[in-house]
């Protein structure tokens, strides 16, 4: 996507485009995400909530990736040595 592009993101009800109601920023209140984003179909009437992650919360994730991929590679390599 290029700069100054516009992703839209289609209602899950009715495929009608979403309207952006604002940012607001959550990081005092919570700490595994910093921000959200309200969104709403002017079709449908349904509101949508997108939460931004955190640094913090994205840390665990890529940290509980990295050790997942290690132990699923420990597990074949033992698996390997059994056969």
């Amino acid at each position: 996507m290029g700069k100054g592009e516009w992703l839209s993101m289609k209602c899950w009800h009715c495929n009608k485009e979403l309207i952006w109601g604002g940012d607001h920023d959550i990081e005092a209140e919570n700490e595994d995400y910093d921000f959200v984003t309200n969104l709403s179909c002017p079709k449908c009437h349904s509101i949508v909530d997108v939460y931004h992650p955190s640094v913090k919360l994205l840390k665990e994730y890529k940290d509980y990736d990295k050790n997942k991929k290690k132990i699923s590679r420990d597990y074949i390599k033992k698996k390997k040595k059994e056969e």
